[in-house]
Parts: structure tokens; sequence; C-alpha cells
């Protein structure tokens, strides 16, 4: 039987001299069509070539460019896998499949190859670079600091790296521990405009504003026509109410970064603070275009701050979309963190409730003004009162009184978001309330997490917060009347006399100063507005100023504020012919402040956003407050101070009866004044306004009911 002869081995074809002579030039063809995007050609060149060396080190890596452009990442994995069989020392290939792995969805794989590419080279910078965004995409923190440690120690000096490793310390120690390391760069690259930007951002994130606007300057003196660095030198500057220079950087910021809108309403709110009608007038409807567009074209980063929107519209309905886009932002910035789960806790509906307050004011502060006494007021057998603070520590009395009120009080500075979210969730705090809103400073996406399994908005911002992170608000029915509720994302929880708390122990100095004393005239009627300049509208300034006129020997005493304000006002008051009775007065302790407040024979409200903690320091002082009841929660708070104070007779409905009554007021001051006056000490501490013990009282009823609706859903 003839034996059957054994089947030929395959092998690839040996490459013939005359191919291996054109192969570089066929190469060379296929690299000039890659670089065209010409990816027929390139593909013809690239099979040329193959038929001629198939196994080719250069055609294989070739052929893995290739279906890298062409996105055929199954096939360029193959070329890279082939490549490697021939050579396992090329630390690029190694790169370069690491790229398609993770393309191809396999990033565990890729991260291997990276890390193969960087134990051949270690100071290859784009292996460093690739492979901490596969490790980022897959939150492996710690590997991420390891190999960030790794690539320093090998190019100790690389810029990448370092701005790298200063996210991650951000994101892992805070953001003060990234700062030495922003200096460390600026060491290498002092005239890099976008280093000095990065570190304003992490100067500013620590609450070290005055240094953060330096450098946001020195970034925008670096590189004049950079928009952002403006941008941000204009934020932190009008943090500082530094208004003036604000608004310099801000009309920087209109020309070098015109498609950022929203510097334009940034704009306006600081003209606001400068009194400039001139320029507000036809800004403003610039920005109401903007944001009705910004609205329409789904535009996020063109809408303007609700707070901002606040101040010059009263359209609840767009007060309510405009807080709604920043509520949706707030979200999408922590979207990534994996939610709290409450299923492992008992709830009960009597048990001792902890109740957090998370705020960046406790500190001398308008809300620490208000809130100081609340604390202590708290039923503390029935309640566990924890202090949530991310503002700076002033060790005033303010401060010292709210800690000791506190059961606990906790500092959330030096962590991040998730990481001040996570602190209240092992706290197992049972209701959290908000009391800053949509105002400076504020850190929603700690609520956005939702940390408590109630959570609440009150005080700080008059409006809703937009939100779905938010079960109640916290108000009553002058401020927002049963009508508005469709307004609001937030269900209301009424107070039964106002939503805002006061402190019934506020020192007032003693003895207490005389008009002579404080430049003011004896024999005058003082009409007074201590309120913030930005409150102040040329049709409000105006009545005032037609007040005056109408009543001689009356004269109007207002916040000295900034010089642009005061001139801006006096103009006004020179066309009207009373200049010469404004007087300004200088800030002053709040003890001071208070004392001084009595000399004032009425005080006048602004009207879209009134006083909130002025009116109350006005009627504390024993002065009374002439207020307009407006149509949005800002515009109606005085009203609610004044009924709690049980002074209805205070609230007008429009602009015209404001003036004929402050006339009438001022023109029989021994009259009605004076028994109003006179009504007004003799109830200034049974009146609810004042009465922090039933406040505390009356929110703990809240509370409780708010703790039996979640016990029964849950």
């Amino acid at each position: 039987m003839a034996k059957k002869k054994a089947p030929k081995k395959t092998r690839h074809p040996l490459p013939n001299q005359q191919g291996l002579r054109l192969l570089p030039q066929i190469c060379k063809e296929a690299e000039q069509a890659l670089a065209a995007k010409d990816f027929i050609i390139c593909t013809q060149k690239v099979q040329q070539a193959k038929r001629i060396a198939p196994k080719h080190k250069q055609v294989l890596l070739l052929e893995g460019r290739l279906y890298t452009e062409t996105q055929d990442y199954a096939a360029g994995i193959k070329a890279y896998q082939t490549l490697l069989t021939l050579d396992d020392k090329n630390p690029r290939v190694y790169n370069n499949l690491a790229h398609l792995l993770n393309r191809n969805q396999a990033p565990e794989a890729a991260i291997e190859c990276y890390y193969q590419a960087l134990a051949l080279d270690k100071t290859y910078r784009l292996a460093y670079k690739n492979a901490l965004h596969v490790l980022r995409k897959l939150k492996r923190t710690e590997e991420i600091g390891r190999l960030l440690g790794q690539g320093l120690a090998a190019l100790p000096d690389d810029i990448d790296l370092l701005k790298e490793y200063a996210k991650y310390l951000r994101d892992t120690q805070g953001v003060g521990a990234s700062l030495d390391v922003f200096r460390r760069l600026l060491e290498l690259r002092p005239d890099d405009a976008q280093i000095w930007n990065s570190l304003g951002v992490a100067l500013d994130r620590n609450q070290q504003t005055e240094e953060a606007a330096r450098a946001f300057q020195k970034a925008a003196e670096l590189q004049p026509e950079y928009g952002l660095a403006h941008r941000n030198a204009g934020n932190t500057l009008a943090a500082l109410s530094k208004r003036e220079q604000a608004a310099a950087h801000y009309r920087l910021a209109i020309q070098y970064e015109p498609e950022y809108r929203r510097n334009y309403s940034n704009l306006l709110y600081q003209l606001q603070h400068l009194c400039a009608w001139d320029e507000i007038a036809e800004l403003s409807v610039r920005v109401d275009q903007i944001t009705q567009q910004a609205l329409q074209e789904e535009d996020w980063s063109s809408i303007e701050s609700p707070f901002s929107n606040i101040t010059h519209c009263d359209d609840l309905a767009l007060n309510q979309q405009v807080a709604q886009v920043k509520a949706r932002l707030t979200k999408k910035a922590v979207a990534q963190y994996a939610p709290f789960d409450f299923s492992h806790r008992s709830f009960n509906t009597n048990q001792r409730l902890k109740i957090g307050y998370l705020s960046c004011d406790y500190h001398a502060h308008a809300t620490a003004h208000l809130i100081a006494s609340l604390f202590k007021n708290h039923d503390h057998q029935a309640f566990e009162i924890i202090g949530y603070s991310y503002g700076r520590a002033d060790h005033s009395e303010y401060r010292q009184r709210i800690v000791a009120g506190c059961d606990d009080f906790v500092d959330l500075r030096p962590l991040n978001d998730r990481q001040a979210a996570e602190r209240i969730y092992q706290d197992e705090v049972d209701i959290l309330v908000d009391l800053k809103g949509f105002t400076k400073g504020s850190r929603l996406e700690i609520c956005a997490q939702r940390p408590a399994p109630v959570q609440v908005t009150w005080l700080g911002f008059p409006g809703t917060s937009g939100a779905d992170f938010f079960d109640y608000v916290i108000t009553d029915r002058i401020v927002t009347p049963p009508e508005y509720q469709a307004y609001f994302n937030e269900t209301f929880a009424y107070m039964p006399h106002t939503y805002q708390v006061n402190d019934q122990e506020q020192a007032i100095t003693e003895p207490r100063p005389t008009r002579t004393d404080l430049g003011l005239p004896e024999d005058g009627f003082i009409f007074a507005s201590f309120n913030q300049n930005y409150k102040i509208q040329p049709h409000i300034l105006h009545i005032w100023l037609e007040i005056l006129k109408v009543c001689p020997h009356s004269y109007l005493w207002l916040l000295r504020s900034n010089a642009v304000a005061e001139a801006n006002i006096l103009t006004y008051a020179e066309r009207q012919g009373v200049a010469e009775r404004l007087i300004f007065a200088d800030r002053a302790a709040k003890p001071d402040h208070l004392a001084r407040l009595g000399c004032a024979d009425l005080v006048l409200d602004t009207e879209l956003v009134n006083g909130h903690t002025t009116t109350s320091d006005a009627l504390w002082a024993g002065v009374p407050v002439l207020a307009i009841e407006g149509q949005h929660f800002a515009s109606r708070v005085s009203a609610s101070l004044l009924q709690a104070m049980h002074l209805p007779e205070l609230i007008v409905p429009d602009r015209q009866t404001y003036q004929t009554r402050a006339i009438a007021l001022a023109q029989d001051p021994q009259g009605e004044l004076a028994q109003l006056r006179q009504r007004l000490a003799e109830q200034r501490l049974s009146a609810p306004l004042f009465n922090t013990l039933l406040f505390a009282q009356d929110l703990e009823r809240l509370y409780r009911q708010m703790w039996h609706t979640w016990c029964e859903k849950s």
C-alpha cells in the first residue's frame, strides 16, 4: 500500500527582491495617502505592501494606523497583535494597541497594554496621558495616584502630568492640596495664562477669593484676549464687592468670549450695584432676549443665574424656568455618583429627628444675623441639631452662638461635594435643610446627591430652587400664596406667621447715638433706606425724591456702598434739585448699626427686591417700614415681616399709594406715625416676628409633618 504524502506546511512566501526594492516607495505612498485621509488609496497601497511582505514591521504598523483611522478596530487590533509577535519591545505598538482596545470596549485589556508600554519606556508621555484617561473612565482612583507618582518620578517637570496631579489631589484630598502643584507649574511656566487661570479656579474653590482674583487678573494681563480669565476675574471681583473692576472685566469677557452669553447678565448685576441706570436700561433688554432665546434653544450655558433673574424680573413662570435650568445643571455635575440607599435604616414617626442645617454663612453675615438664636431654641430632647458649614470661620459672636446651639457642628470645607454628601449620609440625617439656595458660595451639588431622606430649602434664596432634590420650601402664605404653588418645584411648607426667622437677642449698642453724632439734622424728618444698591431702581429713587420735594425739611438717609453708585444717585438727585438732602452712611458693626437706625423716622423699602434682614433690622430698632407688596417672593418679604409684626397698615399695593402714604406719615409725625412707633415698641418682644422660641416650635411641627409623610411613603 502506497504511503500517503505528508501535507505541506503553509509557508508565507518570501518577498522577492524586486518587491522589496519597491516596498519603501509603496509605504511612502501609503503614508501620504493616510495623511491626506485618502483611505481608499491607502488601503490599496497597504494591501500591495502586504502581498510583498505580509510580516514586515512597517507594513503592519501602517495597517494598524489605517484601521485606527477607519475605525475598523478589530482589524487594527489584529495587525498590532501580529506586529507584537515580531517585536514585543516597542512601546509605541503597545500604546497603539491599547488605544484600539479601549475604543473596542475593552478598557481593562487596554490598561494592561499601556502598562506594558510604560514598563518599556518610563518617560512615554502619551502613554501616561492615555492610561490616565482610561483609569478615570474606570474610576480606579488609587491606580491613578500610583501612575501619577510613577510618571512624576520619571518626568518631575512634565507640565501635563503636573496638571493631572493637581486634578487628582483636588478630587481626592480637596482643592487646597492642589495649590502647591499649581505653584510648581508656574515656576516652570510663569507666563502661562492658562495655568494662572487654573490656579485662580483652585484658590476660588478654596475660598481664597482675593488671591483667586489676582491670579485671574494675571492670566488676563498675560493674555488680554483670554475671555475665560476676564469672566473669572469678574466673578471673583464681584464676590469681593469690587463692582467697577468686575464690570470692566465682564465687558472684556463679552468682547473676547461672545459665545458665553451669560456674561451679559453678569455685567447687568454689577451695573445694578453701581446704579448705572442708563446702561442698565439697554442691557436688561438684551439679557431678557438672551434668556428667552436660550430657553427655547436649550442653551443652558447662556441663561442667567436664578438670583440675577429675580433681581430684575418678577415673572414667576420665568423665574421658575431659569431656576430649573440651574437645578438640572447641578444634578448633571454629580450624575456620576451612585445614589444613596436608605433601605437599611429603620424609621418611625416618633423618633428623635436628626436635622442638618447646611450653609456657608455661619459667620458675620445676614443669614447668621437672623438665625443665630434658632438652634439653641430647638427642643434638643426631640431633635438633634447638626450644623454643616462649608464657609469661613470668623470666630464672630454669631458663629460662636450658632456652634454652641448645635448638638454637633461639622466643617465640610476640606471635603469635596461627594465626600460632604457621604458625611451627611453617614451621620444619618433625617431632614437636611439647605440655607443657601442660589446665593453666593452655595454648594447645591451636595443636596443634588440626596444624602438625606427629606430635603428642604429655606431662607437664603427668595424663590424656587427648580429642583426635584428638594421636597419642601419653608415659606408663608404672604410671600407664596397657595396659587403660587404651580411656580415652585417644591411643596409649600407653611409657617403660620412668617417664613423668616429672627434673633430676639440681637444686641443694640448703648448709649444710642444722637442725630448730631451721626451728622444728621436734629429737626428734620429722616427717611431711610439701608437696602443694597442693586435693589434701588430708578423709578423707586424717583418716588423717594418726589417725596422729599413735597416734604420740606426732609432728608433721605442711604447706605454708602461704592463711589460710582453714590455719584450716580447724587447725579440723579441733582436733576431733581434735592441732591443736598441726601445723606450717606458708612457701613457699621451690627450693634452700632441697629443703634443708629433709631434716628430715622420712617424706612422706605425698595420694590422689586424688598429688604429682608434690612427690614427686620429697622423693626428691631423700632423704626416703621413702608413697603409695597409685589408679585414674586422677593418683592413680598417686607409684607410678610410687617404682618408678623402686626403692622399691616404699612403694607401698600402700588407705587402711587406708597408715595401718598409716605408723604402723609411725614407731614404728621406726631399723629399716626407716632402711634405706629409706639405700637412697634410695645409689640417688639411679643409679636411673632421676634419670638424665636415660638418660631422654633412652629418649625419643629413642620419637620414632624414632613417626617410623618416620609414614613408613610416608605
